[in-house]
């Protein structure tokens, strides 16, 4: 009896612990995708063995993946090639109350698509059978089976107790944008939540104003299926050749520059760095301030416009002195972007003031456009690989959480109606606003654009306007039932009104 007293008492603990460690997840879905239409996948790597991948089953279950998951057939989009993928995804519907049990995971995605799952593939290293991680979706890859599926990701490393309880959880646009998703995070101090704050349509609506004010721009926005990618993943940025030299000319200026004079900074941190070239174009910065005082940081030349989008090449690369070589090319790459190099200051440049950034041209538009008030919450984004640099990025950690919840679409509960009936930069009005056929927009006030835009975010119809008519009436008798957005634009700004047509 005392032994079996014993084995009881450690399995309550060894339990105990474990519901210590677990944090709940929940996923609240709100679009107008019903939740059996709804998949759901969360993979990641092992806490304390970095070289194990797994996957979570719907019940919070690790399992490390293997190849023999590799059970779901989809016709393969070229001839030859594989067409099995991991069995890893289950319907938003099949999870308990929405809520998945999380232990500890690093480098963890939940993955949440609409309509289909996702087809990744679990991997083994070559001539063994330990996990080698999994493929995901390409949208640069022409032939990549998820190309027409609609996806979004929450990306998260999650601690047990052991290493302070930490989560660290983040949307992105990196790559591209689907569809609004936010990250809520409950903890005994309160709630804070990050990511998109706009409806879907008015995220499109807002694009469409960038790319009429920088044609550039255009090839971002995919109307189809109302997807946003960055410019570096578009055809038009490999094949048409427009931006793959977008930051050159600035980078060569930068360069020839600093080779005789010295390019002074303050890092995040509020540490000084002096950099000259040296004769094989590496940029060498030393510290001058008592925290980083004669430490070295390097890239080790001048980085192509590839390296800039992707935060990678020379932007991504040790030389001699990690972390001081990863630290200035975050830095720089994060200027780049931002539009901060100055290279007619000769002082000391302040690249960590968010007022300054993207004013002066050269700089990523697309980035700018997930900081700006009314699209991401608090104006904190991931519009490219280092907008964690001075701290831009929707990146949430949280010490110990009580509950993880991802909103997928649009929260209007939480953040209200992005879309009202008239914009106050260009105040229209749209009536009947409710109709069978046809209605009237009134107050164009010399207005030069109206585009009807459909619930996906897709521009229907564009009409270029007279800009002496205060009103115009619109036919809508072939369009289909439903909610449709009547965007107009003019010198002053930009007006969004709704119609309903039944």
């Amino acid at each position: 009896m005392k032994q079996l007293s014993i084995i009881l008492t450690i399995l309550i603990f060894i339990d105990g612990s474990l519901l210590a460690q677990t944090i709940p997840v929940k996923i609240v879905n709100h679009s107008d995708i019903a939740d059996d239409s709804i998949f759901v996948a969360i993979i990641g790597q092992q806490q304390e063995n970095h070289n194990l991948f797994l996957w979570v089953d719907k019940d919070g279950t690790q399992i490390i993946q293997d190849t023999l998951d590799n059970s779901v057939y989809r016709s393969p989009e070229l001839p030859g090639q594989d067409s099995m993928f991991a069995d890893c995804f289950f319907q938003l519907s099949e999870i308990t109350d929405n809520t998945i049990p999380l232990q500890p995971i690093i480098s963890g995605r939940v993955w949440i698509s609409e309509n289909s799952q996702l087809y990744m593939r679990f991997q083994n290293q070559p001539g063994d059978t330990i996990p080698a991680g999994n493929t995901q979706p390409n949208i640069t890859n022409p032939s990549d089976p998820n190309l027409k599926i609609i996806y979004e990701f929450i990306e998260f490393t999650s601690n047990n107790s052991t290493h302070g309880g930490l989560f660290y959880g983040n949307n992105s646009r990196v790559d591209a944008y689907s569809r609004p998703i936010s990250l809520e995070v409950k903890t005994d101090t309160g709630n804070v939540t990050l990511g998109d704050s706009a409806a879907h349509a008015d995220v499109i609506a807002r694009f469409t104003e960038l790319i009429i004010a920088d044609t550039t721009y255009k090839h971002c926005l995919d109307t189809t299926n109302g997807v946003i990618r960055q410019f570096s993943k578009t055809d038009a940025f490999f094949h048409d050749g427009i931006g793959r030299h977008y930051f050159k000319s600035h980078v060569d200026a930068i360069w020839d520059k600093y080779k005789t004079d010295t390019l002074r900074f303050k890092d995040p941190n509020g540490n000084l760095w002096f950099g000259l070239v040296n004769t094989y174009d590496t940029l060498t910065f030393i510290g001058k301030s008592l925290g980083n005082l004669g430490q070295v940081g390097q890239i080790a030349g001048r980085p192509t416009t590839i390296d800039i989008w992707g935060g990678q090449g020379v932007l991504a690369q040790t030389i001699q002195n990690p972390p001081n070589d990863k630290n200035v090319q975050k830095w720089l790459c994060a200027a780049f972007h931002r539009g901060v190099i100055d290279l007619t200051n000769s002082d000391v440049q302040d690249w960590n003031d968010p007022t300054k950034y993207y004013k002066t041209p050269p700089f990523n538009h697309y980035a700018e456009f997930w900081h700006q008030p009314g699209i991401s919450i608090d104006r904190l984004a991931y519009g490219f690989s280092y907008d964690d640099v001075n701290k831009q990025s929707s990146s949430l950690p949280a010490s110990k959480p009580d509950t993880i919840i991802i909103h997928y679409g649009w929260y209007d509960d939480l953040w209200g109606s992005s879309v009202s009936e008239a914009m106050p930069m260009q105040p229209i009005k749209v009536y009947p606003n409710i109709t069978s056929n046809r209605c009237t927009v009134s107050g164009l006030n010399s207005s030069y654009l109206l585009n009807i835009i459909d619930l996906n975010g897709q521009l229907l119809q564009s009409i270029k306007l007279n800009p002496n008519l205060d009103k115009i009436d619109l036919d809508l008798s072939d369009y289909s039932n439903g909610l449709y957005f009547i965007q107009v634009h003019s010198k002053s700004g930009i007006g969004l009104a709704k119609v309903i047509r039944r």
